[in-house]
């Protein structure tokens, strides 16, 4: 009896040898795996320049008159010429006189004012959107007042171009100050123009462990962040399916390299009228969408925007949004090791262990029959 209980502790020492080799050949993934969906994002900038040219024999000469005499009544060329460099804007000019003391002078007459251009007090507006790398002359000419021949005065012409988002925004040029009371900024970047051909927002959807099975994401989401401008709002929806037969807690968070589109822009996420979070989007960090039970399915809405009031600080601005969504389920056991070489290697040693203990156990089993015998 002794040799068979010793026979069978070698039998079971090696079998627990092969199952914990086995099992050292397989890990389970942590809880949380995450599907990374990443928008392209561009803010687009209100932006123009402005020049100014005249005719001096013949030719077109980029400036101003300088030491020129000009007599009362004389039309002379001069052409203000604008460029808009950034989203579609509606643009107006102002023009003023001053004499060599800085005081104001009686102001010329502008010619060959454009069709699409009204006066409005000391202003000339453009009464349509200027699209995205338009460019256009304002008028062509002035006519000297008679007081500009009084003792041969020094005279100035000041002028400054100004423009506003057309998005968001409508004048009325039926007032005596269309835009009413807007703050014009300076615009920092002056290098910046914007691309007029094309914005598309490219958006792409990877999936890591088993949160496929859980979040669905689908190919346009939020990809109508082409070019944002302030009061522009974009919505997306994703939905969440527990396919499993255990409950499972969704998270969302965000990763967004440029700080100060971050904190501008904003987010409100919802799930069946329940605000789950709203605030800047740099606060979306492991936002939890909600626990799922067992084969439930639900929709959760995401609305991205810029407040009307954002200012030039942020225009300008390419980045980008990656968002991740975390499900605490775990993934199947799959096969670690050095290479697939080392695997099979191990899967053969194992079973050459095995095949000599079952050897073994035989022999002392014949050895014990014969001693019977």
């Amino acid at each position: 009896m002794a040799k068979k209980t010793q026979r069978n502790k070698i039998y079971v020492i090696i079998n627990a040898i092969l199952i914990l080799a086995m099992i050292g050949t397989g890990v389970y993934a942590a809880v949380g795996s995450i599907a990374d969906v990443n928008n392209e994002i561009s803010v687009g900038a209100v932006n123009i320049s402005l020049t100014h040219y005249r005719e001096k024999d013949g030719s077109q000469i980029e400036g101003v008159y300088e030491n020129e005499d000009i007599t009362s009544g004389a039309t002379i060329t001069s052409v203000p010429h604008i460029k808009n460099l950034g989203i579609s804007s509606y643009i107006r000019l102002s023009v003023h006189y001053y004499d060599e003391a800085g005081d104001a002078a009686e102001r010329a007459v502008e010619n060959d004012l454009g069709a699409d251009w009204t006066q409005k007090g000391d202003y000339y507006y453009l009464t349509r959107e200027a699209a995205a790398g338009e460019e256009f002359d304002v008028f062509q000419g002035i006519t000297a007042p008679a007081s500009w021949d009084d003792n041969n005065r020094q005279i100035v012409m000041v002028l400054q171009a100004d423009a506003i988002q057309a998005v968001h925004f409508n004048p009325d040029f039926t007032s005596d100050t269309p835009w009413g009371a807007i703050a014009i900024e300076d615009f920092a970047d002056e290098g910046y123009q914007i691309d007029s051909e094309s914005h598309a927002s490219a958006v792409t959807v990877s999936y890591d462990g088993v949160a496929e099975q859980y979040v669905s994401v689908p190919e346009n989401f939020l990809a109508q962040l082409n070019v944002l401008a302030p009061g522009d709002a974009v919505d997306g929806e994703i939905t969440v399916n527990n396919s499993d037969d255990e409950e499972h807690e969704v998270w969302v968070s965000v990763e967004v390299p440029d700080a100060d589109l971050a904190s501008a822009l904003t987010v409100r996420i919802m799930k069946d009228g329940v605000v789950l979070y709203e605030g800047p989007l740099a606060g979306l960090s492991e936002t939890s969408l909600g626990k799922f039970a067992p084969g439930a399915m639900g929709a959760i809405e995401i609305a991205l925007g810029l407040p009307i009031d954002t200012g030039n600080g942020v225009g300008s601005i390419h980045s980008s949004i990656n968002w991740k969504f975390r499900v605490d389920a775990e993934e199947e056991p799959v096969p670690v090791g050095p290479n697939t070489e080392d695997s099979i290697g191990v899967a053969v040693l194992l079973f050459l262990v095995s095949f000599a203990g079952l050897i073994i156990v035989s022999l002392f089993e014949k050895r014990e029959q014969d001693e019977k015998a």
